[in-house]
């Protein structure tokens, strides 16, 4: 390979890191003003959620495409060939987190007139503790530094304890005032695309395990 070819091959790989990370910041953010728009009944917050929908989705195929092209183009082996397959999956992993934060956000327009800051702020604790795992993962795979990666992995159990202990709260409460069943079934979705999201986290972490040793990892079992 050329000097100027090598040059172009590495920019071309540059760019795709930074097209990753552009959509993990969107996807983090919009998960985050989804919680937002939950913890303060904040309609138009989530109406903004929502409508940027697309964009994520749009920034996904655009990583396809470009990844595609290089591929095309370049024919990497290896290392550099597994960097970019990890960017692809990683990459759709970040597109399902904005799709479940989309979930969240459609919540406030079923509890629109309801009193709902009882739950929210528990709710906002596990939301948190997530969207630190999404950020966290986006890191440790741009580093490529599978302990960092494993770490983040290991707080997924955290997440997954809230959900079930939140739920459990949930349901009994929900059988005490039939009132709430609306506000429930509403809260009980909530909890359920939080913890699918920090699911979502660790398969980015994973795809870092996989991107710098060579073989899938299983990292929450």
């Amino acid at each position: 390979m050329s000097e100027l070819i090598r040059k172009t091959y590495d920019e071309q790989l540059k760019t795709l890191d930074e097209m990753f990370v552009k959509l993990g910041r969107a996807s983090a953010e919009a998960f985050s003003n989804a919680i937002a728009a939950v913890e303060n009944n904040d309609s138009e917050l989530a109406e903004q959620v929502i409508e940027n929908d697309i964009t994520i989705n749009n920034m996904e195929v655009e990583i396809e495409t470009y990844a595609v092209r290089i591929i095309s183009l370049q024919q990497p082996i290896g290392i550099e060939l597994r960097k970019i397959v990890s960017i692809l999956k990683a990459s759709s992993d970040l597109e399902r987190i904005a799709d479940h934060a989309v979930s969240i956000a459609k919540s406030v327009r079923r509890v629109d007139e309801l009193n709902i800051r009882p739950l929210a702020g528990e709710l906002k604790t596990m939301g948190e503790i997530a969207h630190g795992m999404v950020m966290d993962a986006i890191d440790a795979f741009i580093s490529n530094d599978p302990s960092a990666a494993q770490a983040v992995a290991d707080r997924d159990e955290e997440v997954d304890a809230n959900f079930k202990r939140l739920l459990n709260d949930l349901v009994k409460e929900m059988q005490k005032d039939q009132g709430l069943t609306e506000l429930g079934t509403s809260y009980a979705s909530t909890l359920s695309n939080i913890e699918r999201i920090g699911d979502y986290a660790t398969n980015i972490c994973e795809w870092t395990v996989y991107n710098d040793k060579a073989k899938l990892v299983e990292l929450n079992k």
